[in-house]
């Protein structure tokens, strides 16, 4: 019966199958959406956690499965979108989790403010929406520099960019340490309230993405390492080839010499 089906309809042959990867993309888009709703600050994602994971989990899995789908049909992947270094695909998930970051505490502080909820370390709400801000920014030049869109002299794997990469990895250790600590707006993912000492903390974003930022950070430092590795074994490459394109030259001109 499974045959017969697949004979008579087929998904991913109509249209070429173009009708699949719509649909792929438009679920994508709607995941987006319904993850910023019900995971935003105080959202319902936090009353369930079922419902977080689960609409994280629904998100992730169609982009993979739109990612497969480009991949089957010859159309840019993520793997060719970030293969120019051992470095770019990381950055890319620190430019992600930074946006996440400062979104949440952006959402977070303006919550906060409208119900004139007075919490202990609610001047720190700021410096949240700063660290995904600044990160971001940084990130996204980076990524820029990989495809030479700017400051085409600096290559992966050069100073510049491990320099860059241990200042955001201080960066970020500094921010978890102090917006991950007891009573800080990213101190927890559910969020509590205690009436009796008049404080309120709301369920976000803001702890995960903290940790993954900081996560993508530390793999940059790494992966620098194998970049570098790499681009020093390329100019011994292109070291050697220069030489084996000289000694023909040299060898003709001996012989016109004796000649």
């Amino acid at each position: 019966r499974v045959d017969y089906l697949h004979g008579k309809f087929d998904f991913k042959e109509i249209k070429d199958g173009k009708l699949e990867g719509s649909t792929l993309l438009f679920l994508c888009v709607w995941w987006i959406c319904g993850v910023g709703i019900m995971t935003r600050a105080d959202g319902i994602a936090y009353r369930v956690l079922n419902t977080y994971f689960s609409s994280w989990f629904a998100f992730v899995m169609c982009v993979v499965t739109l990612n497969q789908w480009c991949v089957e049909k010859e159309i840019i992947s993520i793997k060719e979108l970030t293969r120019l270094s051992q470095t770019l695909p990381y950055w890319y998930a620190l430019f992600l989790f930074s946006v996440v970051e400062m979104g949440s505490a952006a959402d977070v502080l303006v919550k906060l403010r409208t119900r004139n909820i007075d919490i202990a370390g609610e001047s720190k709400g700021e410096y949240a929406v700063a660290v995904g801000a600044v990160s971001a920014v940084v990130s996204l030049l980076a990524i820029m520099i990989h495809y030479q869109l700017i400051c085409s002299k600096i290559q992966p794997g050069e100073g510049t960019e491990i320099l860059v990469a241990v200042l955001l990895c201080v960066w970020w250790i500094v921010a978890v340490s102090l917006l991950t600590a007891d009573r800080a707006v990213g101190s927890t993912l559910q969020g509590r309230c205690n009436v009796g000492d008049s404080y309120e903390l709301l369920g976000s974003n803001l702890y995960l993405s903290l940790w993954l930022g900081l996560y993508s950070a530390v793999q940059i430092c790494l992966k620098w390492k194998a970049q570098r590795a790499l681009g020093t074994m390329k100019d011994v490459i292109k070291s050697q080839q220069f030489e084996k394109d000289k000694e023909p030259e040299s060898s003709s001109h001996a012989e016109d010499a004796d000649y």
